[in-house]
């Protein structure tokens, strides 16, 4: 995990033309610097945005899913109940996704990747309150998958 003055920074973003680097301190998001991306900085980031979509697959036999109380703990450290509006941005295989949909969350989540959609889009085939049609927008690169 990246730090800033001892902080874990949770995010980093693109916004016009800078990164925007973000962290949690004392409960609240705050945002730690915002810095201009460098050539060699955008193209490591626009390679590694879309490696993972090529091993879909993969990726979803092989990475551990995420704990129970872990999710459960993330959930209540925001004040999240059934009905809140979640958004999960870069949900891959829709392994979160999964487990987020069983708190009953107003959930949007987003992927860069076709082939990261379709996994999650299958993984989540029948999940109470999944939005979306296979075949339309969904399947989009960088469209909602739950």
């Amino acid at each position: 995990m990246i730090s800033v003055n001892s902080v874990p920074v949770i995010a980093r973003m693109r916004s016009g033309g800078g990164l925007i680097r973000l962290a949690v301190a004392g409960g609240s998001l705050t945002v730690l610097d915002v810095g201009a991306e460098t050539e060699q900085e955008r193209g490591k980031r626009r390679y590694q945005r879309t490696l993972f979509d090529g091993v879909a697959g993969l990726y979803q036999a092989s990475r551990p899913g995420y704990p129970g109380q872990l999710v459960e703990f993330v959930a209540a450290t925001a004040g999240l109940n059934a009905g809140s509006s979640v958004l999960e941005v870069g949900c891959g295989t829709g392994q979160l996704t999964e487990r987020l949909a069983g708190f009953g969350f107003g959930l949007t989540a987003i992927d860069i990747g076709p082939s990261m959609i379709a996994t999650a889009r299958h993984r989540l085939d029948g999940q109470p309150g999944r939005r979306g049609t296979p075949g339309t927008a969904l399947a989009a690169p960088g469209s909602a998958c739950g």
